[in-house]
Formats: C-alpha cells, sequence, structure tokens
C-alpha cells in the first residue's frame, strides 16, 4: 500500500509499514525516492570476520537478521566462528544527529546554564550548533508522541495522558498509520 504526499512540488511515493514493496518508478528527483529505491549492497572485509561490514537499502530498516555460516561442532577447537557483518550507511547517506531527552527542559543541561553536566551538548554547541525550539505538553505520554513524530500531540492522538484516553478525535491515544515516527523515517 502506497500513500502520496507532497514533498519540494515532488509527487513522492511512501510505502506503508507493513509493505514490503518499493516503487522505483516514482519521481527521480527526490530524496525520499531515491532512497525508497535503494542501493546496491555493499560488503567490505572477510565474510565471517569481526571486521566485516555491510550495507543495506534504506528502505529495510531494521535490518534483516544474517544468517550464522559458521560451523558448530562438539568442541571449540572443530567449530568455525561467523560474526554478522557490522551493518554502516551507505556513501552518500545523510548525516543526522538526533537528540532526544525526556523529563528535562533548558534549565536542566550545563549547555544552557543547568546543573547536570553534559560535556558532548557542551562541545556541539561550542561548534554553534544549539537546540532552542523546545516544546512541551507538560504530560508525559502527549510529550513522547510528539517528540517522536515532530506533530503536535492532538494530531497524534494524545490530547491527554495515555491512561486518560476517551473516544474523541484527537484525545483516543491511537497513532493512527498515516502518522510516521522518526524511527520509521530514517
Amino acid at each position: 500500500m502506497f500513500r502520496t504526499s507532497e514533498m519540494g512540488g515532488n509527487k513522492c511515493w511512501e510505502v506503508a509499514h507493513e509493505s514490503k514493496l518499493a516503487r522505483p518508478d516514482a519521481c527521480p528527483s527526490c530524496r525520499l525516492c531515491a532512497d525508497l529505491r535503494g542501493t546496491a549492497q555493499e560488503t567490505a572485509g572477510a565474510a565471517g570476520s569481526p571486521s566485516a561490514t555491510t550495507t543495506i537499502p534504506g528502505n529495510h530498516l531494521p535490518p534483516p537478521q544474517q544468517k550464522f555460516e559458521g560451523k558448530i561442532e562438539r568442541n571449540a577447537a572443530q567449530s568455525i566462528p561467523w560474526w554478522p557483518a557490522r551493518v554502516v550507511p551507505a556513501k552518500g547517506a545523510p548525516n543526522i544527529l538526533l537528540i532526544m531527552t525526556d523529563e528535562t527542559g533548558f534549565g536542566v543541561t550545563s549547555t544552557f546554564g543547568g546543573v547536570v553536566p553534559t560535556p558532548t551538548l557542551d562541545q556541539i554547541a561550542a561548534n554553534g550548533l544549539r537546540y532552542t525550539n523546545f516544546n512541551s505538553t507538560a504530560l508525559c505520554s502527549p510529550t513522547r508522541a510528539a517528540i517522536i513524530t515532530g506533530r503536535n500531540h492532538h494530531s497524534m492522538g494524545f490530547g491527554v495522558v495515555a491512561e486518560q484516553a476517551t473516544g474523541f478525535p484527537g484525545y483516543d491515544s491511537f497513532m493512527t498509520r498515516d502518522k510516521a515516527t522518526i524511527g520509521k523515517i530514517l
């Protein structure tokens, strides 16, 4: 099942969660369609060695479990080990840094004058990157629904905490299939 969305004026096709299909004939100019077509799998290092790496197409997340191709015998001396290849990003993959915090605000981290030491965030901020668009609903599950989707908590069905869900739109605590989480998008 495919659904269309407008991205940069191009008509793009997004694969529904349960579908394993991709449309290679979708618009060639947009990043989403390029990701859906995937890229050829690249493998480096000796197969089965701890240093082996592989890439996967961007529309196959999470990575499929790799088959064990070693040999298990009665003792270790007769057995042959086999390590699954470490999945690495393909050449040209976007470099995304996603930082998600829960139960915190600006005043918590040392980056913004708080008492919790966050040296890595301090270093990122010193290099010029500061997250300054913090939104909170002041309730746990609505805030989490908004954080994992980048959408308003009412549009996600979490106008109230999940335990107080009602049978009304925006308050039923059901995330519909047309609302993708950051995990699905990436």
